[in-house]
């Protein structure tokens, strides 16, 4: 019998639903058995910084609907994730993709190495991302493109 697994969504991809780009119900029912959705703290923070940016730079009464729209969009969106914290244990994996990969003459941005450690302290996590391309340097990284659903394999 499979046990359930935790479908990270990665930053583009919940920035991809706040916008109403990517339809969360779709991405939900495409889930087996009791799979579940789940988002980082540090993609979290990436979604408050992006907000709060917009905040700073746009003013006027539209941009505030706008803001306040894509503010309770957020908040939904936590609502329907199990939010997993980036931990000492996500922290000392990242770093050892982090020197994996320099090792090899590539970096990845660094939180990626920190969502990527973060995936990694699940047994049964994998990243949906349209990032394909970063995350594919890690070796044996659990990734799954957006549009396929299907594991890359290196």
């Amino acid at each position: 019998m499979r046990s359930s697994s935790l479908l990270f969504i990665d930053s583009d991809i919940a920035i991809g639903i706040i916008y109403e780009k990517v339809d969360f119900e779709i991405l939900k029912a495409r889930l087996e058995n009791d799979d579940q959705i789940a988002i980082t703290s540090l993609s979290m923070y990436e979604l408050y910084f992006g907000l709060y940016l917009v905040e700073i730079r746009k003013k006027g009464k539209v941009q505030k609907e706008l803001i306040e729209r894509e503010r309770k969009a957020i908040e939904k969106l936590k609502e329907e994730c199990i939010q997993v914290p980036f931990t000492d244990i996500a922290a000392d994996r990242g770093v050892k993709i982090f020197h994996d990969l320099a090792n090899k003459g590539q970096e990845i941005k660094e939180y990626d190495y920190m969502i990527a450690g973060t995936v990694l302290t699940k047994k049964d996590g994998s990243l949906l991302t349209n990032n394909i391309n970063n995350f594919n340097q890690i070796e044996g990284f659990p990734l799954v493109a957006f549009d396929t659903k299907v594991p890359n394999d290196p």
